[in-house]
């Protein structure tokens, strides 16, 4: 099975960090969780272009590469689970671009992840990840709502898109899913 994780809100806590280097930087106070949905308005940019801006060029190493995991010692878990399911396929995506690539590698090093397959897709063509994958693991939105049928999607946020059986409570629990029990390897 080809599987892919998601690197943002899954390994990686992006919208902790987006709000933290925020406030550094403009002395925001914003309390609410951040999403696709409300990042512009709750970090006031006034456009994409501005909000861009500020990720990709202002601070990109900071945000991308600076970030925490959402779960600590995620990765090792992550690492541990490839190597006992070698019969799986395994690739990280992300939709990052310009110099938050390269932050995100740095991230990813800074962890100790060795996953050797890493997908940096164009979110014009996010339709084009389910011909790549049979299941992904993400909280992006639009991924979940473009799943095909005879295709899977795990999240860990409640969303009104997706039936509550793909919904995971921590991204611990992946390694206790079916299709990663021994008797399935």
């Amino acid at each position: 099975m080809k599987i892919a994780i998601s690197i943002n809100g899954v390994i990686r806590d992006l919208f902790g960090k987006i709000r933290q280097v925020h406030s550094k930087y403009y002395d925001s106070d914003v309390q609410e969780d951040l999403n696709y949905d409300n990042i512009k308005e709750l970090l006031n940019f006034k456009d994409d272009d501005a909000l861009l801006e500020f990720l990709y060029r202002e601070a990109p190493m900071e945000i991308f590469g600076h970030a925490k995991e959402i779960q600590n010692n995620f990765i090792r878990s992550l690492t541990i689970l490839m190597g006992e399911n070698k019969n799986h396929e395994f690739t990280l995506i992300s939709d990052e671009v310009g110099r938050g690539i390269s932050a995100t590698f740095w991230f990813l090093a800074k962890y100790g992840c060795d996953v050797k397959n890493i997908k940096f897709y164009n979110v014009k063509d996010i339709s084009d990840l389910w011909d790549e994958f049979d299941l992904i693991f993400t909280n992006d939105e639009p991924i979940i709502k473009s799943r095909p049928k005879g295709k899977e999607v795990y999240t860990f946020n409640k969303t009104k898109n997706i039936d509550s059986k793909y919904v995971l409570e921590s991204v611990i629990e992946i390694e206790n899913l079916k299709i990663f029990k021994k008797e399935n390897a």
